[in-house]
Formats: C-alpha cells, structure tokens, sequence
C-alpha cells in the first residue's frame, strides 16, 4: 500500500488510466460517429458521404487515442528529452493520420465528381483528367505533411542549397 503513495507510482498509474480511457473512449466516440453519421448519410441520394464516413472513422478513432496518449505521456514522470521524443514521435504519428484522412477524403470526392456527379463539366474534361488530378491532388497532400514535420523539428524550406 506503501507503494501506490508514491508520487512516481500515483502518477505512473494515473497515466495508465488515461491511456485506456482513451482508447475507450475513442472506441465509443467512433461507434457513435459511425451510427450517427450513417443514419444521416442514409437519408440523402449521394453516396459521398456514405463513403467519406467510412474513410475517415478510422483516422478519427486513432486521433482521439493520440490525444489521449499525449495526456499520459506528459503525466509520465520522465525526463524532458524523453517527452520530447515521445512529443514528436506523437506529432509525426497525428501528422501522418491527417494527411491520410485529408487524401482520403481527396480521393473519394475526385472519385464521386467524376462518376457520380451531376455537374455538366463532369461528363467531359473532369473524367479525362480525373486520374491525373488525383495523382497530383495526393501528392501534393503527401508533400504538405511532409513539410508539416519536418518544419516541426526546425528544418527550414527552400534548402540551404536553392537559395
């Protein structure tokens, strides 16, 4: 009993706590999300956003755990570098869930203009080019997020070597 007192242990154990409310929590958030949103989605013609709530529930879910993970780390008794390293092994991590989830999401809409759409510029220069305009879409999504994280840890754009 001694032990559970001990501010390090108290704290250790409170951080556990967070984590797997967290992840509870994140279950629960998803499984409403997903219920909620598909009996709305389920009442309009459009199967877009059928589609952009299956696409993103996943994203959703790990980034309400992220949250909840970068509670607990910062409850840790821990030296700071090591937070700090925790700090950005978490933002890469939620940094990489939002590009995901915005190319997703990209992707779904592209596709649903092209196909589905009932836009009159859809029938024609939209699905000549559709594949293009995703490939380049994704890619520049994928770049952002790249310089997302890498002006987080103090790197600077251009490059030494274009200026």
């Amino acid at each position: 009993m001694r032990l559970l007192l001990e501010p390090r242990v108290r704290e250790t154990l409170v951080s556990l706590a967070i984590l797997l409310g967290s992840y509870l929590g994140a279950r629960v958030v998803s499984f409403l999300f997903a219920q909620v949103l598909t009996r709305a989605a389920r009442r309009t013609a459009s199967s877009l956003d059928d589609r952009l709530i299956a696409a993103l529930k996943r994203p959703l879910t790990y980034s309400l755990f992220l949250m909840g993970v970068w509670t607990a780390v910062h409850r840790l008794p821990l030296a700071p570098r090591w937070v700090d390293r925790a700090d950005g092994v978490l933002f890469v991590l939620a940094a990489g869930l939002v590009t995901l989830g915005v190319a997703r999401a990209y992707g779904i809409f592209l596709g649903w203009y092209t196909t589905e759409s009932r836009h009159p510029t859809a029938e024609g220069l939209a699905k000549e080019f559709g594949p293009l305009f995703g490939k380049v879409g994704k890619v520049f999504i994928a770049v952002v997020g790249t310089i997302t994280i890498l002006q987080h840890f103090g790197s600077t754009w251009p490059p030494w070597w274009y200026r």
